[in-house]
C-alpha cells in the first residue's frame, strides 16, 4: 500500500513536471514566431513605443486631454468622458457631474488624476501597466478628497486597468458599498481606447494640430500594446495558427469542447504566472534584505529600518525630531525619499536644500523625494542617492543649521529683516518688495574634514517680477558704492553668471568656519555698509 502510494506520488509529479515543460515549450515557440513575425512587419515608429511609459506617463498624457478646452471655453474631452461613461458604459450617476472649473492634478498627493470642481470631484486610479492596488489605496484617496470639503455623494471613482480587472477589496476599506453607484471600471482596452477612436478623435477640429496628432499617436500606442494594430493582423493570424495545431484545437468536436481545452490551459499558465510571480517575490525578498542587513551595519546608531511603509530606511534624531530617509516602490517605481517622522511640512527646513541642490527633484508639504525606475539593476544607483542623502543630513546639514542658528540668535537685525532659509542661508535683507531691494546671504561650508568648516558671506541682489526688474538692474543701484568700498581683489568677486537662478552675488573672502568672532565681526561690519547704502536709496 505504501508502496502504491509513492507510485502514484512520483507517477503525479512526472506528470506536473511533464505539463510543465510542455507549456513552457509553448511559450518559446511561441516566442520565437512573434520575434519572426515582427520582422516582417514594414518600417513602423511610434514615439510613445520608444519612450517605454509607465502608469504615471499614461496619466500624463490623459491630463493634457482632459485639460483641453475649446474656444468656447469648454472642456470639451472631459465632457465627452462623462458622457461616453453615462451612455456607453450606463452609469446613470455620472449625469450629475456638471462642469464647471475644474481643477486637474497629476500626482497631487499620490492621487494620479484627480478632478476637483465646485459641485463634484473625480479620482482616477491609473494601473495601465498593471500595478499593483497599494495598501488602502482608495479608501486614503477618498479620506484625501473629504479632506478637501466634498461630501462622499460628489466624489466618483474611476479606475484604470489595462484590460477588465478590478481593484482589490482591501483598496476600498470600507467605501465599497457606498461607492457603487459612483463607481466605473473603465479598462484602456475595452472603454478607453474605443472611447478615443469613436467619440474624441472625429470631434477634434483640423486647426487643433497638435491635440488630433497626440491623440492619433497615443490611440496607436494602446493598439500596439493590445495587439490591435492592423500591421499586427498577419503576426496575429500565424500565432493563432499555431495554438490551434499545438494544442490540437481543431481535432476537437465542438466549440464548448474547444473552449474547455483553451480553458484548462489558460489554467495551467496562470498556475504557473502565480508560481513564477512568488518566486519573483523572493527572489526580490532576498535581495532587499541584504541592503537592509547593509544598512543595519553602516548605520546601526541611526534607528535603521524601523518604518515598514519603506523597503529601507534609517531615522536621524535632530533635537527630538526624527527625520526618515528611506527607499520604498510606489506606482512600479523606486524612489529615495525623506521626512519629519512627524509629517510635519518641510517648507523652510534644511530638507528643502535637496531642491536647492537638485538632489531630490519632486516634493509634497510633507515630503521630497526622486523617482526611479523598478529595475533592480537600478537599485544600487537608488541606494547610492539613499546613502548621500543620508551623509549629507548627517553630517552636512545639521551641524551647518545649527551654527546658523546660533548665528541667528547673535546677529544683530536692526531695521533688515533677517531669517534662516531652508536651514542653511541666513538671510538679511533691506528696501524689501522695492526696486532697490538688496541683502545679505551667508553660509556653512563643508571641507574635507569638517561640515562646517568655511564660513562664506555674499552680498545679494534678486529679480523683482512684480516690479519686472532683474537682479542685475537692482545690482547697479548699488555697484560703484560696493566695488569702491570692497575691490575686487583679495577674495572678493563679482558673480553676474548666478543671475540665471535669479539672484547677483558679490562674494566676500572666506572665513573659517571655527573662528566665530571674526564671522560675527564681519557680518556686523557688511551689515552696517549695506544698511546705510539701502537707507540712501530707500525712495528711489
Amino acid at each position: 500500500m505504501q508502496e502504491s502510494s509513492f507510485d502514484l506520488y512520483n507517477k503525479i509529479c512526472s506528470e506536473v513536471s511533464n505539463e510543465c515543460e510542455r507549456l513552457l515549450y509553448l511559450v518559446e515557440e511561441f516566442s520565437k514566431i512573434r520575434m519572426r513575425e515582427l520582422l516582417k512587419i514594414p518600417y513602423y515608429v511610434n514615439i510613445i513605443d520608444e519612450l517605454h511609459i509607465n502608469e504615471n506617463a499614461h496619466s500624463r498624457i490623459l491630463l493634457k486631454f482632459l485639460e483641453f478646452r475649446n474656444q468656447k471655453g469648454e472642456y470639451e474631452i472631459l465632457q465627452s468622458l462623462i458622457d461616453y461613461i453615462s451612455s456607453q458604459c450606463r452609469k446613470d450617476s455620472f449625469k450629475n457631474i456638471h462642469i464647471q472649473e475644474p481643477e486637474i492634478t497629476h500626482e497631487t498627493e499620490r492621487i494620479d488624476l484627480w478632478i476637483k470642481d465646485k459641485d463634484y470631484a473625480i479620482i482616477f486610479e491609473n494601473k495601465a501597466c498593471w500595478a499593483v492596488d497599494q495598501d488602502a489605496q482608495i479608501s486614503r484617496y477618498i479620506d484625501k478628497t473629504k479632506n478637501k470639503g466634498y461630501n462622499e455623494e460628489q466624489i466618483y471613482i474611476i479606475y484604470l486597468p489595462p484590460e477588465s480587472k478590478e481593484p482589490e477589496p482591501q483598496s476600498w476599506g470600507l467605501y465599497k458599498d457606498a461607492f457603487e453607484n459612483r463607481y466605473i471600471n473603465l479598462s484602456f482596452k475595452e472603454y478607453v481606447l474605443p472611447w478615443l477612436k469613436s467619440d474624441v478623435i472625429p470631434n477634434v477640429k483640423q486647426k487643433d494640430i497638435y491635440l488630433y496628432t497626440a491623440l492619433i499617436q497615443y490611440v496607436d500606442y494602446l493598439e500596439g500594446i493590445f495587439l490591435l494594430r492592423n500591421n499586427q493582423k498577419n503576426m496575429n493570424m500565424e500565432l493563432e495558427k499555431f495554438l490551434i495545431e499545438h494544442l490540437k484545437i481543431d481535432e476537437k468536436c465542438g466549440e464548448l469542447e474547444k473552449e474547455k481545452v483553451l480553458d484548462e490551459n489558460i489554467k495551467n499558465f496562470e498556475d504557473i504566472l502565480t508560481q513564477m510571480k512568488s518566486l519573483k517575490d523572493k527572489i526580490r525578498r532576498d535581495f532587499f534584505e541584504k541592503y537592509r542587513n547593509q544598512v543595519k551595519s553602516d548605520y546601526p546608531s541611526l534607528r535603521p529600518c524601523e518604518h515598514q511603509k519603506y523597503l529601507l530606511d534609517v531615522t536621524i534624531d535632530n533635537e527630538g525630531e526624527g527625520i526618515i530617509i528611506g527607499i520604498g516602490e510606489y506606482d512600479g517605481r523606486f524612489f529615495c525619499l525623506t521626512e519629519y517622522e512627524s509629517n510635519k511640512t518641510i517648507e523652510n527646513t534644511l530638507l528643502l536644500r535637496f531642491m536647492d541642490e537638485k538632489i531630490l527633484d519632486k516634493r509634497s508639504p510633507n515630503q521630497i523625494w526622486r523617482y526611479f525606475t523598478n529595475n533592480l539593476d537600478d537599485f544600487d544607483n537608488v541606494y547610492k542617492l539613499f546613502k548621500s542623502v543620508v551623509d549629507k543630513i548627517n553630517t552636512e546639514y545639521i551641524p551647518q543649521e545649527k551654527q546658523i542658528q546660533n548665528l541667528f540668535k547673535e546677529m544683530k537685525k536692526g531695521e533688515g529683516e533677517c531669517h534662516v532659509y531652508n536651514g542653511y542661508d541666513l538671510v538679511i535683507s533691506f528696501n524689501k518688495d522695492t526696486k532697490t531691494n538688496i541683502g545679505i546671504e551667508s553660509e556653512y561650508k563643508a571641507t574635507q574634514d569638517n561640515p562646517t568648516g568655511i564660513f562664506k558671506i555674499y552680498i545679494t541682489t534678486w529679480h523683482g517680477p512684480n516690479l519686472n526688474l532683474t537682479s542685475q538692474d537692482r545690482f547697479n543701484y548699488y555697484r560703484k558704492d560696493i566695488l569702491e568700498k570692497y575691490p575686487e581683489t583679495d577674495g572678493y568677486f563679482l558673480d553676474e553668471k548666478a543671475s540665471n537662478n535669479g539672484r547677483v552675488y558679490y562674494h566676500m573672502p572666506a572665513i573659517d568656519g571655527e573662528n566665530r568672532d571674526e564671522i560675527i565681526s564681519k557680518l556686523n561690519e557688511y551689515y552696517e555698509f549695506i544698511k546705510q547704502l539701502a537707507d540712501n536709496k530707500k525712495n528711489l
